[in-house]
């Protein structure tokens, strides 16, 4: 990762009442209280979409593929997590800024994998928290998520947008592994939550 970092996932324009009132009283505090894994601000350098402050650190992992960039007034951006998935107990915050007129796709290399959860092990949480400013462009295009048999998983994001400001939003879930394994939704929990707040407004 690069410079900043540190604090916990709450990020900026973070209503912690409607975060409770929506994600309830658990979820809420996963969300505001996870250590943060990785921050990511986009702004116009010289009226073009540029990567401004980058941090990550274990388990999560922030990757600027060029190739998929060039020629597009875009930021791409690919979130890995360290051993090819997400383990038992993982908690992982991404806070996330694109200021005014910039352009932000964020993505993944392969499916989102979630490991089978142990015995005592706390659910795997993955928070996202983000800002997005008036005439800018947050994409988020991961791959689908997988969860494996036995695990437990928990996803929750806030989008905060500004009048003017635009979000494209997907979220898909496949079964399991079935080609090898014959997993068939045989994960023991899966939550997947997005709070999109216009203005502040829920």
């Amino acid at each position: 990762g690069g410079g900043g970092g540190g604090g916990g996932a709450g990020g900026p324009g973070l209503d912690a009442r409607a975060c409770a009132a929506y994600f309830g009283e658990e979820g809420a505090r996963r969300l505001l209280e996870a250590p943060c894994s990785g921050t990511l601000e986009v702004g116009l350098v010289r009226g073009a979409s540029a990567a401004l402050e980058t941090f990550s650190t274990y388990p999560l992992r922030l990757m600027f593929p060029g190739s998929l960039a060039r020629g597009t007034d875009t930021v791409w951006c690919h979130a890995l997590s360290y051993g090819g998935g997400l383990c038992a107990g993982d908690q992982v915050a991404l806070r996330v800024s694109v200021e005014a007129g910039a352009t932000l796709a964020l993505s993944t290399v392969g499916a989102n994998k979630v490991f089978k959860s142990t015995d005592g092990s706390e659910p795997t949480f993955q928070g996202l928290s983000a800002s997005v400013g008036p005439g800018a462009l947050l994409a988020v295009l991961p791959q689908h998520t997988s969860c494996f048999k036995g695990a437990s998983y928990l996803q929750h994001q806030v989008l905060n947008v500004a009048r003017g400001g635009s979000v494209a939003y997907v979220d898909w879930l496949s079964a399991g592994r079935q080609h090898g394994r014959g997993e068939n939704w045989d994960f023991e929990r899966f939550e997947s939550r997005a709070l999109f707040q216009l203005g502040g407004a829920p």
